[in-house]
């Protein structure tokens, strides 16, 4: 059965990317400027929430960016771009002649107070820097515990930027995506990769090379000797720069913007997203940090033994430590509950903002390898998130282990459920019934007056298994 592709992409349209079929994602290898500022060497009370974008001849950096430390920008941005190899107009960007716009304030005061009470709050106090919900994924498919599509994805645009610093492929360009897609097999719950089913490479270059030197070099020195023979075959089908030439790239060709390629930073489509991108954010952006404790769950579960594949979801309140909820789904592979499993998660971890940044040590200077290549699946020391936990100690007594540490059990943490809070217009002081699907709890968790004493908004918290919510709304 094909169900799946990923692909993969290089910095904004410029770096190399990969993709995968039966499952799609696409990650990059070079970042482009739209990772410029994934916050660099700042003082640990730097506050960072910059976004990049790039056209030709042309990068901009704006948002907010709170230190005491003293940053020369635009040298950050031309060496970036340089390191990328956007070293001449016809390769998209010349970094050394570029425009460089910076349009930076400091962060406002109303959400410093809020998170971190303008220094004033402890890292137990300290409340997220956003609402949103972020997500964890793993699967025992690879070592990595990450999916096959995605891995060779990232490899893919990993290796084309190798092949093209090193001299190996002179003709190549910074520009690039990739893509690669992968048939599974399903047996009960558990799905197994098989066979490669697509390989997709389009890559930038020179406009003096020929289409078959281009396949011919691809296939010996980026495809066989990242994906292994085993998943290879007489019908794995490849497509290298299908749309003929590909002179035309980086910034030239297509404009690059800060978030714009968050599938290709995760899971390259498996599991979920909660839509927030990860760069240019110091560690109270829960879209950052929140994935990242995420993803450390997911995969203590699956490193554990616990289950084959897991999806670990955690979502916050701008200025609220405790997360709104905590949900684990082990999509029926799990050797014991999910709601044992859950209960472990919980005690291990602690998912407050501030307590997030302490275990994963995420001030120190790390950013800059996150920036190409995706967030997961990598090994390293800036990688802490990668490191698993011991969830069979926290699962104490049940799993026949000692007590683990690190997290706290909160009544909302333990909720085996899905939970969205919708603001809701009624016309009287509480819901009517039957506005709610079968089976779903709802109450009012605040109200407030509108301009005529009848009319009020409760806020609803819907509370959803997640069957029900499956059900009745996707």
């Amino acid at each position: 059965m094909r169900i799946g592709a990923a692909v993969g992409q290089m910095p904004g349209n410029y770096g190399h990317a990969a993709d995968h079929a039966g499952w799609l994602s696409r990650p990059m290898t070079a970042r482009p400027p739209a990772r410029t500022l994934s916050p660099h060497r700042h003082p640990p009370t730097t506050a960072v929430a910059c976004e990049t974008c790039t056209k030709t001849n042309m990068v901009m950096v704006f948002g907010e960016i709170t230190t005491k430390a003293k940053v020369d920008y635009e040298a950050v941005v031309r060496k970036t771009c340089l390191d990328i190899g956007f070293n001449h107009a016809d390769v998209g960007l010349d970094g050394a002649k570029c425009k460089v716009l910076v349009h930076l304030e400091e962060q406002s005061p109303e959400i410093g107070a809020g998170v971190h009470g303008m220094g004033t709050k402890t890292l137990e106090e300290m409340g997220a820097g956003d609402q949103g919900h972020m997500f964890g994924y793993a699967t025992d498919e690879t070592p990595e515990l990450m999916p096959l599509t995605h891995v060779l994805a990232t490899q893919l645009g990993h290796r084309l930027t190798t092949v093209r610093k090193d001299g190996t492929l002179p003709w190549l360009r910074p520009d690039g995506k990739t893509q690669v897609s992968v048939e599974y097999k399903r047996e009960g719950n558990v799905i197994t990769p098989t066979r490669v089913h697509t390989i997709l490479i389009s890559t930038q270059h020179a406009p003096d090379v020929t289409n078959e030197k281009i396949r011919e070099d691809l296939m010996e020195h980026v495809i066989k000797p990242i994906v292994p023979a085993k998943y290879l075959d007489d019908k794995t089908i490849y497509h290298i720069n299908p749309s003929g030439r590909f002179v035309i790239g980086g910034p030239h060709g297509d404009a690059g913007l800060t978030g714009r390629k968050i599938i290709i930073d995760t899971y390259g489509g498996w599991g979920a997203h909660g839509g927030g991108a990860f760069s240019g954010k110091d560690p109270t952006k829960v879209d950052r940090s929140g994935a990242y404790i995420a993803r450390q769950a997911a995969k203590s579960v699956v490193a554990a033994g616990l289950a084959k594949r897991a999806l670990v979801q955690v979502s916050y309140a701008i200025g609220v430590a405790e997360p709104l909820s905590v949900f684990v789904d082990t999509y029926g592979t799990g050797t014991v509950s999910d709601d044992k499993i859950l209960a472990a998660i919980t005690k291990a971890f602690d998912f407050r903002p501030g307590m997030i940044g302490r275990d994963l040590d995420l001030k120190k200077p790390r950013y800059l390898e996150t920036a190409a290549y995706g967030h997961f699946g990598r090994e390293g020391d800036a990688f802490t998130w990668e490191k698993v936990r011991d969830l069979r100690g926290a699962g104490g007594g049940e799993w026949g282990g000692g007590g683990g540490g690190g997290g706290r059990n909160s009544p909302l943490q333990r909720s085996r459920h899905i939970c969205f809070s919708i603001p809701v217009r009624r016309d009287a002081r509480r819901p009517r019934s039957g506005v709610y699907p079968a089976g779903c709890r709802a109450r009012v968790a605040a109200s407030q007056a509108w301009s005529r004493p009848s009319q009020r908004v409760f806020e609803i918290l819907l509370v959803f298994s997640w069957g029900q919510f499956d059900k009745y709304c996707c």
